[in-house]
């Protein structure tokens, strides 16, 4: 048995001790009789101050709780202190978790920049060659570099339009593999 086997399996002790069903140990947390479930059945964690909630309602402490069985053998004193050294983790992990989600947001961040600097290389390109062939028939003003400036102007529209799209279907792309990301 695993440790959040063995956690799980001391909260139900615990629950049934006390004459509590599920819904309603769920309802005192502010959580689901599902999530009770899956906590009993060491399918899932929680977070520190649900631990606290689950040691209050069932009048334990935290330490026995995360160990998963009474500590007899400890002071009370003992108890407590294991219980402050306990949240002050919990904290310093709730910190690192906001830095992660801080620099995740930094990232997409960064990539949109960038995805933002290809459309314009796509712009500046289409729009460069644009002028280089008026620049061309201006030097050669003849019907056939009008037809063939006309040609590749709809050529640079049509590569901006497309790179435009290419750019478009690539955020969604990212957006979709993001997302997948997070609920994993």
């Amino acid at each position: 048995m695993n440790t959040l086997e063995q956690r799980g399996e001391y909260i139900r002790e615990k629950r049934k001790a006390m004459g509590l069903t599920q819904e309603q140990l769920g309802e005192m947390i502010g959580v689901t009789s599902k999530t009770i479930s899956k906590w009993e059945n060491g399918e899932s964690e929680t977070t520190h101050d649900n631990y606290k909630k689950l040691a209050d309602v069932l009048k334990t402490h935290l330490s026995e709780i995360m160990a998963g069985k009474d500590m007899d053998e400890l002071s009370e004193e003992k108890k407590l202190y294991i219980d402050q050294v306990m949240k002050e983790l919990s904290e310093r992990i709730d910190e690192n978790q906001q830095i992660t989600i801080k620099v995740e947001e930094h990232a997409n961040e960064v990539e949109r920049r960038g995805i933002a600097s290809i459309e314009m290389g796509f712009y500046a390109f289409g729009i460069a060659v644009m002028a280089l062939f008026l620049a061309w028939y201006a030097a050669f003003p003849k019907p056939t570099m009008l037809i063939i400036c006309a040609v590749m102007w709809v050529f640079s529209i049509a590569y901006m339009i497309f790179g435009k799209r290419w750019i478009k279907e690539f955020e969604k792309k990212r957006q979709v593999e993001n997302a997948h990301t997070e609920n994993k």
